[in-house]
């Protein structure tokens, strides 16, 4: 089975889930900020999240991730989105 939690993580994050579950996989979505602007953009005018897009946005963009795989995610369907991530994971990769 698969368990998806949807959260803000960072490596750190996904390791203390790695102690309990070592078969843990964790995946960020990486637009580019214009398109997370965008989408934010499309929401109802009280769930838009501007400025905790530009605050994680700054966070997640600048460094090299080791537990996590980055996707960019831009121009992508969730159905793309969740294709790129299944094609990731161990099983799948031949």
């Amino acid at each position: 089975f698969v368990v998806i939690i949807d959260n803000v993580l960072d490596d750190e994050g996904v390791l203390e889930y790695k102690k309990q579950f070592s078969e843990t996989y964790a995946f960020l979505l990486m637009p580019t900020l214009e398109e997370l602007h965008k989408r934010d953009n499309a929401r109802d005018e009280r769930k838009r999240l501007t400025e905790r897009i530009d605050e994680l946005y700054e966070k997640f963009s600048r460094k090299t991730h080791k537990e996590l795989q980055v996707i960019d995610s831009t121009g992508q369907s969730v159905k793309d989105t969740v294709s790129v991530i299944f094609d990731m994971l161990p099983e799948n990769k031949n």
